[in-house]
C-alpha cells in the first residue's frame, strides 16, 4: 500500500467512510421485544472498532398556529388566519444499546449484528395529530477511530 493508498483510508475513518451502516426495525411494537437488524458494509480497508451500538430515540413535535399581531390585546383573535407557527419539540425517550463488543472488520467484508429492544410502558407509540406527533427514530453506528460510521435516523411507526 503506497502513501496516497494510506492517506486515502485514513481519510475514509475520519469522515465515516469505512463502513456503510443500515438498519431494518423488524415488527416494532410498543408491548413486546422486537429485532432491529444491522448490515456493515466494509470498505476496502480493514477496521477495527470497539463496539457496535444501537441508539432508540422518540421525539414530540408540536406546531400550532401563532396568535395575529393585528389583534387587539385581551381578545381571543383568531390565530388560524396567521401564517405563523409556534413549535416545540421535546425528546420523550432516549436509549442506546451495547449490540456487540471489539471486533477487527476485514476489508470488503460484510457484517449482521441484531438487537433486541424492549420499551417501557410509560412511553407513547407513534402519533400524528392535528397539532402534534410523536415519532420514533433508530441510528445503529460501529464505534470507530475517527467519525463513527453510522445508518444516519431512521423512523419507525411504533404501535
Amino acid at each position: 500500500m503506497g502513501l496516497f493508498d494510506k492517506l486515502k483510508a485514513a481519510a475514509k475513518f475520519v469522515t465515516g467512510g469505512g463502513a456503510k451502516v443500515r438498519l431494518e426495525v423488524v415488527d416494532p411494537a410498543m408491548d413486546k421485544p422486537f429485532i432491529v437488524k444491522i448490515h456493515a458494509t466494509v470498505s476496502d480497508a480493514e477496521m477495527k472498532i470497539e463496539r457496535v451500538y444501537l441508539h432508540v430515540r422518540a421525539t414530540e413535535s408540536v406546531s400550532v398556529p401563532a396568535p395575529r399581531k393585528d389583534a387587539a390585546p385581551g381578545t381571543a383573535a383568531d390565530s388560524t388566519s396567521s401564517p405563523d407557527k409556534i413549535t416545540a419539540d421535546v425528546q420523550t425517550f432516549q436509549q442506546e444499546i451495547n449490540v456487540s463488543g471489539a471486533a477487527q472488520l476485514a476489508a470488503n467484508g460484510e457484517y449482521d449484528w441484531e438487537a433486541s429492544v424492549s420499551l417501557p410502558t410509560a412511553v407513547s407509540p407513534t402519533y400524528l395529530g392535528k397539532n402534534a406527533f410523536h415519532r420514533w427514530y433508530f441510528l445503529a453506528g460501529l464505534d470507530a477511530r475517527g467519525n463513527d460510521p453510522d445508518s444516519g435516523w431512521v423512523e419507525a411507526i411504533l404501535k
